[in-house]
C-alpha cells in the first residue's frame, strides 16, 4: 500500500514539475534581455521580411504593380537588421519602462523615425521599380497623372518618377507618424511599474513552485520512510522521470512541428524552431545536471537496495 501512494504521489510530482518548469524556463528565456539580440534579430527579419508583403493593401498593390517579391526586395534594399536591432531595443527599453497610473492607464510609446527617415528611400525604391514595369503609352496620352500603368510620350523616366515620388511622400509616406502611441485599460492593482510586478509575480510563483514540489517529495519520503536508502532512490526516481518527461515533451514540441507545415509555412516553422530551441537550451543549463544526478542517485539506491529487494525499483 505504502508503495501504491508514493507511486501516487510520484505521478503529482511530475504533473506538477511541468507547469513550474515551463514557467522557470520561460522567464530565464523570453523575459532576458540579452535573449532579443544577436540570433533573434536574424530571425525576425527575415520573418519580417515574409510576413509584411501580406498585409499589403490590395489596392496599393494595384496602383503600384505590386508583387510580393517587389515588397520584400524593397524591404530588403531599405532597411537593414541594424534597424530592426533598433526597433526590438526601444521596444524593451519601453516595455521595462512601461508605468501603470493610479487611474489604471498604461500608456506605451514605441518610435517609428527609423521608418519615417527612410521615406525618401523607400520613395525612390518604388518609383524606380514601378517606373520599371510601364510600357510606353499611345501617342493620345500627353500627361501622367500616377495612375496610368504607361509611360507617356515625351516624358523621361526621371520626370515620371518625380511625380511618382511626390505622390507617393504626400498620399502614403508622409502620414507616417514619428511615433506610434497606444493606451491600455489595466486593473489598479497593477499600479507601478509593470515589468517588475510581472517580474516579482513570477519570483513569487517559482518560490511557491519550489515549494510545492519540495512538500511533496517530502510526502514521498514520509511514506517510504525506511531504510535510508529506498528513501533515496524514491525521491531521485521521482525526479529523474519528472524532468525527463519535461525534456522529451519538449524535444517533441520543437521537432514534431517540422513535419507537420507546408513549404510555405516554412518561415513560421523555423521561427517556432527557434523559439523552442531557445527555451530548451535556456532550461538544459539546470535539467541536464538535474537529470544525471537524479538518474545516479537513483541508480545508487538501486545497487545498495538490491540486497534486500532484488527486484524492488
Amino acid at each position: 500500500m505504502r508503495k501504491f501512494f508514493a507511486a501516487l504521489l510520484m505521478l503529482v510530482y511530475v504533473l506538477l514539475f511541468f507547469p513550474v518548469a515551463l514557467s522557470f524556463g520561460f522567464f530565464q528565456t523570453f523575459f532576458n534581455e540579452a535573449f532579443y539580440k544577436g540570433d533573434f534579430v536574424d530571425v525576425m527579419y527575415e520573418f519580417a521580411v515574409f510576413e509584411i508583403p501580406m498585409h499589403i493593401d490590395e489596392d496599393l498593390r494595384a496602383q503600384y504593380l505590386l508583387e510580393d517579391e517587389d515588397v520584400e526586395n524593397i524591404l530588403r534594399s531599405v532597411f537593414d537588421k541594424a534597424d530592426l536591432a533598433l526597433v526590438i531595443d526601444s521596444f524593451i527599453t519601453e516595455i521595462k519602462n512601461a508605468t501603470v497610473d493610479a487611474e489604471g492607464d498604461l500608456e506605451l510609446r514605441f518610435p517609428l523615425k527609423w521608418l519615417t527617415n527612410k521615406n525618401d528611400l523607400v520613395a525612390d525604391e518604388l518609383a524606380d521599380l514601378y517606373i520599371s514595369k510601364l510600357d510606353k503609352c499611345s501617342d493620345d496620352i500627353e500627361d501622367f497623372d500616377g495612375e496610368k500603368a504607361c509611360l507617356p510620350v515625351g516624358f523621361s523616366k526621371m520626370d515620371v518618377k518625380s511625380k511618382l515620388k511626390s505622390s507617393l511622400d504626400i498620399g502614403l509616406l508622409s502620414n507616417v507618424p514619428d511615433e506610434f502611441g497606444y493606451t491600455v485599460s489595466l486593473p489598479s492593482f497593477f499600479e507601478g511599474n509593470l515589468f517588475l510586478f510581472f517580474r516579482n509575480l513570477m519570483n513569487v510563483f517559482f518560490l511557491f513552485g519550489g515549494l510545492l514540489l519540495a512538500f511533496v517529495l517530502m510526502l514521498i519520503a514520509l511514506i517510504v520512510n525506511s531504510p535510508k536508502i529506498r528513501v533515496l532512490k524514491w525521491v531521485s526516481k521521482t525526479v529523474f522521470f519528472a524532468a525527463f518527461i519535461f525534456v522529451l515533451a519538449l524535444l517533441t514540441f520543437l521537432f514534431l512541428p517540422k513535419n507537420l507545415v507546408s513549404e510555405s509555412a516554412a518561415i513560421y516553422s523555423r521561427f517556432y524552431s527557434f523559439m523552442m530551441s531557445s527555451l530548451l537550451k535556456e532550461v538544459s543549463y539546470y535539467l541536464f545536471p538535474l537529470l544525471f544526478v537524479s538518474f545516479g542517485l537513483w541508480v545508487y539506491g538501486i545497487i545498495a537496495d538490491k540486497g534486500k529487494h532484488k527486484y524492488d525499483l
